[in-house]
C-alpha cells in the first residue's frame, strides 16, 4: 500500500518540478562592431562669425553592452531586465562648414560610458528598447586643415593650437531588432570644453549608428 501511494505521488511531484522555470544566468554581455554617421555643429568664436553649418562625417569602432536581470519572474532568459550599461571605443569625426567654403574636420578617439534603462522590459516586442545617458571621454588625434584664414577679419586660427580632448555628455536611445543581432542607436553629444584658449567655442554632434552585437558571456 505504501509503495502504491508513493508511485502515485511521484509523477505529481515531478510535474510540479517541471513547471518551475529553468533560469539561465541572470546577466548577459554582448559585443560587436559599430558604424555610424555624425552631424556636428559648433559655436562661433568671440572674434568673428566662422561657423557656417553642419556637415556629415562618420564613426566606427567596437561596442559592448552588459544587461542585468530578468524581465519578469517567469522568464527563462537572463539579461532581459530593466538596467544595463554600455562601453565603447570609437574613432569619430566631427566636421563642420566654415565661411571660407572649406570644411573643418576634427578626429577623436572616443570612449563613451552610458547607463542604459529599458523602460519596456516586460514587453515582448519592445524589451530591447533603451534610453541612455553618460559621459564620453574624447581625445583629439587629427585636425584638418592646418589653419583657418578669415581675410575679412584679418584673422588666422591654427588648428594645431586646439586642445587635446573633451569630456562630452551623451543622451540617446536605441533598439535591438528582435531575433537579430542588429542594434540601432541615435545619440546626441554635448561638448563641454572650448576647442582652444583663443577659440572659445564648443562642438556638439548627433550620431546615428548601427551595431552588430553578439552574445559573448553570461554571469
Amino acid at each position: 500500500m505504501l509503495l502504491a501511494g508513493f508511485v502515485g505521488i511521484a509523477p505529481m511531484s515531478a510535474q510540479r518540478d517541471d513547471d518551475e522555470p529553468i533560469r539561465e544566468k541572470a546577466n548577459a554581455i554582448t559585443l560587436g562592431p559599430r558604424l555610424g554617421l555624425t552631424f556636428s555643429t559648433m559655436g562661433q568664436p568671440e572674434d568673428v562669425a566662422l561657423y557656417d553649418g553642419s556637415a556629415m562625417a562618420f564613426s566606427f569602432g567596437a561596442s559592448m553592452k552588459a544587461r542585468f536581470g530578468y524581465a519578469t519572474q517567469n522568464t527563462r532568459e537572463g539579461g532581459t531586465g530593466f538596467w544595463g550599461f554600455g562601453l565603447e571605443a570609437l574613432y569619430k569625426q566631427n566636421k563642420v562648414n566654415v565661411i571660407d567654403g572649406n570644411n573643418m574636420q576634427l578626429g577623436y578617439l572616443d570612449v563613451p560610458i552610458t547607463l542604459q534603462v529599458y523602460p519596456m522590459a516586460k514587453s515582448n516586442a519592445m524589451n530591447s528598447f533603451y534610453v541612455e545617458a553618460g559621459p564620453d571621454f574624447a581625445l583629439l588625434v587629427s585636425k584638418s586643415p592646418n589653419q583657418l584664414v578669415i581675410p575679412s577679419a584679418n584673422l588666422v586660427y591654427h588648428t594645431g593650437d586646439f586642445s587635446g580632448g573633451d569630456i562630452r555628455f551623451i543622451v540617446g536611445l536605441g533598439y535591438t531588432v528582435p531575433h537579430t543581432s542588429l542594434n540601432v542607436n541615435a545619440r546626441y553629444y554635448v561638448g563641454t570644453s572650448n576647442l582652444a584658449s583663443n577659440f572659445s567655442c564648443k562642438m556638439n554632434s548627433l550620431e546615428i549608428s548601427l551595431a552588430w552585437m553578439f552574445n559573448i558571456a553570461k554571469f
